[in-house]
């Protein structure tokens, strides 16, 4: 378990512990991250700053100040988007809580913002939030908006099925 700040759209990143990402070690070395939106879903080489693909992105890993820096190619602004910095420190799962709970709880939260759910598919992701629905199929992506309640619990069903009166909010 590796410690991840999160690159902000101001230029900053945010607090120790905000994000978690795995090192796995078999013959080499491996970023691996299942958790962090619409981002890579199979391991980048850790040990590689060159440009690694993933399902029609491209990403990279380079050291920046001590650390790691997962960037993005943004092509149309033809640059690299930093993601996330990280070290290499190995860390514990209750390092996470502090910051965790502040996740959860704290109106500041962006997931306290507003409802999200987001699935990866065999060839995209679906994601839904209070305000649109998001499909994306290999480099197509539809965007609309979410009208109402009504609409989103409709599309909770057909997309996630998950049923919003008999789900329960676990915490």
């Amino acid at each position: 378990m590796l410690s991840a700040r999160v690159a902000s759209k101001s230029g900053g990143f945010s607090p120790e512990f905000d994000h978690m990402t795995l090192l796995v070690t078999l013959k080499s070395r491996w970023l691996a991250d299942v958790g962090f939106g619409d981002s890579f879903t199979e391991p980048k080489r850790l040990d590689y700053s060159g440009p690694q693909s993933d399902n029609g992105r491209v990403y990279r890993i380079t050291r920046r100040s001590g650390r790691r820096m997962l960037s993005r190619w943004d092509a149309e602004k033809r640059l690299w988007e930093p993601q996330y910095t990280f070290s290499l420190r190995p860390r514990k799962l209750d390092d996470f809580v502090r910051r965790s709970r502040y996740q959860q709880t704290s109106p500041n939260s962006h997931f306290k913002k507003g409802r999200l759910c987001t699935l990866l598919t065999r060839d995209g992701r679906v994601t839904l939030t209070d305000t649109k629905l998001i499909v994306t199929k290999g480099r197509k992506r539809i965007e609309r908006p979410v009208r109402g309640r009504v609409e989103f619990d409709r599309l909770l069903r057909k997309w996630f099925g998950v049923n919003p009166r008999t789900a329960s909010p676990k915490l």
